[in-house]
């Protein structure tokens, strides 16, 4: 067995809490998987993430234990991974527990033999049940050994062929028809509070595509639902009124109590989707969503590296020392009171410190049911005078906040993240023109870029040397294509395209049109997974294959654009059969109906209509900018089209272009009668 608990000598926060337990951990990359093949040692794999409520509950339960880990250290070898590290692992062990128990989540705990096959699975089970479990392995491994081996070989098929279904060529060649699937998705919403059923998470996903058919399908529905789900989540517990940010999922249906993490992959995602919503309506409760989620990302988020760190845990100490879910978020109504003294009863009136407000324990989460417009109007003051006040009160409670013990936060530098953040900072520079946001999502760019390995690769990690995943390449290509429609920095547009072509070397295979995780390389896995399904951050696949579009359009690769769209339709069964699965798929479908518009800005003052276009121009549109002879070189778009002493505007539609104009009252109506 294993000699010792090496979890000591990692970087990550998740390991690291680990690295003081009895059980004697190892990590997966240390591991001798050839000795333990000849010793026929079980391997025994947790995977959590460093702010998992449940991941810590397990560890005080069962990890701190010198029973379980006699137990644990005797028959098995202990590996814990952080899935934020390794997505690929988290992947293939979440599809064997989904298929072994029917249900997936954190923390996952697999038993597999010492080549990787797994045999048995659980989430959080409290320590009677963990050891029994366990005990029960070591005598079916000791009594039965080929059993277990045909039952490794029997479950490994029955991955691979769940694997295998992935990228079949579909049968049917059934036109995709959006409006039904769009329909299909919003069975089960809740007119009422927004979002679907309790616990809600926010789904941006999903949020995003119900923008997008509400823009380009006219559903009334899906934009209703969006709006009413935003409004909601903004009001209630979910958003931290006080320091910004949201958390990740509320436990009950009317977003009032949360699961109190703050994960960087919302907020980034969120700042992108109130963002387009409020492009689409400038409503009040919109904007502030946006300052909200931007403070928090810059306060409590934001390296001195110029990154953005993982997570905020949920659980932090009390007033008593002990670590509690939430501590640091809630108040107690005396607490209140002599906060907010003359104020208190009007900020009871707006944040419900009733019995609508209240948890438990006498706690109570800020919960607001009416919106800054109805409330000021309800008490006769204007909504100037009650923001006022309201901001008033945030920023004392903020204060009296900050001596409290803040939750732990997982320091990691995840690369998709960034670039997520940076595509959230991107929208939301494009949709209020804050000055501010716009530099922080430079500053971020750049840090993108700036942090390639030697050979122009992704990380996973920052300052790992570890190689990211096809989530990483995506997400970063994203984020460059849109910093280049965002401020038309050339650069961003050349990065993006040279990402794409290592994703064509190292992640693409020839026994299909989909795109592996991992790179072809890496071969420490039982297999290299397919990633079509959306999850809390969208389907890699999708994401690359609509940076695919957008880059062959760019550059005039009709193979890339013709390779995007025909991958789109091998989607169609998947798409027709679980559509709330493929928000990120159907979104793209919708660029997909539109005719292929181009808008191509040039001359020495081009850029000058950069704000008109964020505020005017569709999602689907590209746009193209250039301010200069040496940039007109780099895309053939530019090509005998710019002149140093005049601004020339150059609309094209479907291989049809229209006179240019020199006018941009002109252009601006040309784009607008094109896509009506």
């Amino acid at each position: 067995m294993a000699a010792r608990n090496i979890l000591g000598s990692e970087s990550s926060p998740y390991l690291l809490q680990h690295a003081n337990n009895p059980v004697h951990w190892q990590s997966w990359e240390k591991t001798d998987f050839d000795k333990l093949k000849k010793e026929n040692k079980l391997l025994l794999i947790s995977i959590g993430y460093a702010t998992c409520h449940w991941c810590h509950v397990m560890e005080r339960e069962c990890f701190e234990s010198n029973d379980v880990a006699q137990l644990m250290n005797g028959h098995f070898h202990a590996i814990k991974i952080d899935r934020e590290e390794r997505p690929d692992l988290d992947q293939i062990y979440m599809q064997a527990l989904q298929l072994l128990t029917g249900q997936g989540g954190w923390p996952l705990n697999i038993v597999a033999l010492p080549d990787g096959r797994p045999i048995w699975g659980a989430t959080y089970l409290p320590k009677d049940q963990w050891m029994a479990a366990l005990e029960k392995i070591v005598s079916l491994q000791q009594q039965k050994p080929d059993y277990l081996l045909d039952y490794a070989e029997q479950f490994k098929m029955g991955l691979m062929e769940n694997q295998s279904t992935l990228f079949q060529t579909p049968k049917n060649e059934n036109k995709i028809h959006l409006e039904k699937l769009i329909d299909k998705m919003l069975v089960g919403i809740d007119l009422e509070w927004g979002g679907y059923q309790a616990p809600k998470f926010p789904m941006p996903v999903l949020l995003q595509c119900f923008l997008y058919a509400g823009i380009y399908k006219h559903n009334s529905t899906a934009l209703t639902h969006v709006e009413k789900t935003l409004e909601k989540m903004a009001l209630g517990g979910l958003h931290d009124h006080v320091d910004g940010g949201f958390s990740r999922y509320s436990v009950d249906h009317k977003w009032h109590i949360p699961h109190f993490e703050k994960m960087a992959y919302d907020n980034g995602q969120l700042l992108s989707v109130f963002s387009l919503a409020y492009r689409n309506n400038p409503l009040q409760h919109l904007k502030d969503s946006i300052d909200s989620i931007f403070q928090f990302i810059q306060q409590e988020l934001k390296s001195t590296s110029g990154g953005y760190f993982c997570a905020l845990d949920a659980d932090s100490l009390n007033e008593k020392g002990e670590l509690k879910e939430g501590a640091f978020y809630t108040w107690q109504k005396q607490e209140l009171k002599a906060v907010l003294e003359k104020d208190y009863p009007l900020f009871k009136a707006y944040y419900n410190i009733n019995e609508n407000g209240i948890w438990e324990e006498d706690n109570y989460v800020l919960f607001a049911t009416q919106t800054p417009e109805v409330f000021s109007k309800s008490i006769g003051l204007s909504l100037e005078d009650f923001l006022k006040k309201r901001n008033n009160w945030l920023m004392r409670l903020s204060k009296k906040r900050k001596l409290r013990t803040k939750p732990l936060v997982d320091n990691k530098i995840l690369i998709g993240w960034n670039a997520l953040i940076a595509t959230g900072l991107c929208d939301a520079f494009g949709a209020t023109e804050n000055n501010a946001i716009g530099e922080s999502a430079k500053e971020l760019l750049d840090f993108l870029i700036i942090q390639r390995q030697a050979d122009g690769s992704l990380s996973r990690v920052w300052q790992k040397s570890a190689e990211g995943f096809l989530e990483d390449y995506a997400l970063s290509i994203e984020a460059l294509i849109k910093g280049y429609q965002t401020f038309f920095k050339m650069s961003y547009l050349l990065t993006a395209k040279s990402l794409f072509e290592k994703v064509l070397v190292h992640f693409s295979t020839h026994e299909h049109a989909f795109y592996s995780y991992q790179n072809q390389n890496q071969s420490d896995t039982l297999f290299n997974p397919i990633e079509l399904e959306d999850n809390v951050i969208p389907s890699s696949n999708a994401v690359m294959t609509e940076n695919q579009w957008w880059l062959g359009r760019y550059f005039d690769r009709q193979d890339w654009v013709s390779a995007a769209e025909n991958r789109y339709d091998q989607m169609s069964p998947k798409l027709m059969q679980f559509p709330r699965g493929y928000g990120r798929w159907i979104r793209f479908g919708m660029y997909l109906e539109q005719k292929k518009t181009e808008m191509v800005v040039t001359g020495r003052k081009a850029t000058s209509w950069i704000h008109l276009i964020h505020k005017s121009v569709a999602p689907h549109v590209l746009v193209a900018i250039c301010d200069s002879a040496v940039e007109a070189k780099q895309l053939t778009l530019f090509n005998n089209r710019f002149q140093n002493d005049s601004t020339q505007f150059f609309i094209c539609q479907n291989n049809s272009c229209l006179r240019p104009t020199e006018k941009a009252s002109e252009a601006f109506e040309m784009i607008q009668s094109l896509n009506q």
